[in-house]
C-alpha cells in the first residue's frame, strides 16, 4: 500500500491510497479505517507510477526546470510567478526542493520508463542538480 504525496498531511484532510496486488482486502480496509479515524477522507487511486499528486508535482517541477534552463527566468522568479500568478501554495521548484530533487528525478525516470513518452524525460537541470546533490536554492 502507498500513500500519495501531500504538501502538509496535517492540513490536507485527504489521503490518496493505492494498493499493490499483494495487499489483502482486510489490510486495505484496516488502513482506510485508520486514516478515517484520524479524520482523513480517503480516496483510492490506481496503482500506477507516480500516483496522482506526486506525478503532477514532479511534472510541474520538470517543466519549471526546463523554463529556467532555457533562460526564461531565474528559479526565484519562476516560483514567485507561480505563487502570485496562479496562486500556488509554493512554487514548483521550491516544491521540488522540499520533496527532494532525487525523489523528483526517480518519479520522472519511472514515468519515462513505464510509459516511454518524451514528456516524462528528466529535465537536464534536474538531472544535473541530482547528480551534484544540489537543489534549486543551493
Amino acid at each position: 500500500m502507498l500513500v500519495d504525496l501531500a504538501r502538509d498531511y496535517a492540513q490536507a484532510g485527504l489521503v490518496a491510497l493505492t494498493r499493490a496486488l499483494q495487499c489483502s482486502d482486510a489490510a486495505y480496509a484496516d488502513a482506510v479505517g485508520l486514516f478515517q479515524q484520524a479524520g482523513f477522507r480517503v480516496v483510492g487511486v490506481a496503482d500506477v507510477p507516480g500516483m496522482v499528486a506526486m506525478r503532477t508535482v514532479a511534472m510541474l517541477a520538470n517543466e519549471a526546470a526546463d523554463t529556467v534552463n532555457q533562460g526564461v527566468c531565474s528559479p526565484a522568479d519562476l516560483d514567485l510567478a507561480m505563487e502570485k500568478g496562479v496562486n500556488y501554495p509554493c512554487g514548483p521548484l521550491a516544491w521540488a526542493d522540499a520533496i527532494g530533487i532525487g525523489r523528483v528525478h526517480r518519479v520522472l525516470s519511472n514515468l519515462a520508463a513505464s510509459y516511454g513518452e518524451d514528456r516524462y524525460r528528466v529535465s537536464p537541470r534536474i538531472a544535473a542538480l541530482h547528480a551534484a546533490g544540489r537543489t534549486f536554492r543551493s
